[in-house]
C-alpha cells in the first residue's frame, strides 16, 4: 500500500472518526438536554414529594387528633354504658316497687275503701233514719203553728160573737 493510500485510509478514518465524534457530540447534547429535562422533572418531583410529605405530616397530625377524640369517645361510651346499666337496674327496682304498690292498692287499700264505703252507706242510712223523724217533727211543728193560729182565730171570733 502506498503512502497516499495509507493517507487516504487515515483520512477516511479521521473523517469517519470526526463524523462519529460529531454524532457523539450530538448525542451528548441530546443526552445533556434529556438530563436537563430529567433534572427539571426530578426537581418537580422533589417539590411534589415535599408537598406530599407536608400533607402526610398534616394527615398524621389529624389522625392523631382523631385517635385522641376516638379514645375520648370510647371512654364516654364506657361511662354511658355503665350509667345505662345503673339506670336499667334502677328501672327494674322501680318496676318491682310499682308492682308491689299496685298489689297493695288492689289487695289492701281497695278492700279497705270498699269497707269504708259500706260503712259510709250504713251511716248515710242511719242519718236518713235520724233525719226523717226530725223532718216529721218539723212538719208537726208547722201543723201545730197552723192549728194555734186557727184556735186563736176561733177564740177571737167566739169572743166577738159572745160580746154581741
Amino acid at each position: 500500500m502506498s503512502d497516499s493510500e495509507k493517507l487516504d485510509l487515515i483520512l477516511t478514518g479521521v473523517i469517519d472518526l470526526n463524523t462519529r465524534m460529531y454524532r457523539v457530540e450530538e448525542e451528548v447534547a441530546i443526552l445533556k438536554a434529556d438530563m436537563k429535562e430529567v433534572k427539571e422533572e426530578v426537581a418537580i418531583l422533589k417539590a411534589d414529594m415535599k408537598e406530599v410529605k407536608e400533607e402526610i405530616a398534616i394527615l398524621k397530625a389529624d389522625m392523631k387528633e382523631v385517635k385522641e377524640e376516638i379514645a375520648i369517645l370510647k371512654a364516654d361510651m364506657k361511662e354511658v354504658k355503665e350509667e345505662m346499666a345503673i339506670l336499667k337496674a334502677d328501672m327494674k327496682e322501680v318496676k318491682e316497687e310499682v308492682t308491689k304498690t299496685n298489689l297493695i292498692i288492689e289487695n289492701e287499700i281497695r278492700v279497705n275503701i270498699q269497707r269504708i264505703a259500706e260503712g259510709h252507706l250504713d251511716l248515710a242510712r242511719n242519718m236518713n233514719d235520724v233525719i226523717r223523724p226530725n223532718n216529721e217533727m218539723e212538719v208537726l211543728v208547722v201543723r201545730v203553728g197552723v192549728l194555734e193560729t186557727e184556735v186563736k182565730y176561733i177564740k177571737k171570733n167566739l169572743h166577738m160573737n159572745v160580746a154581741r
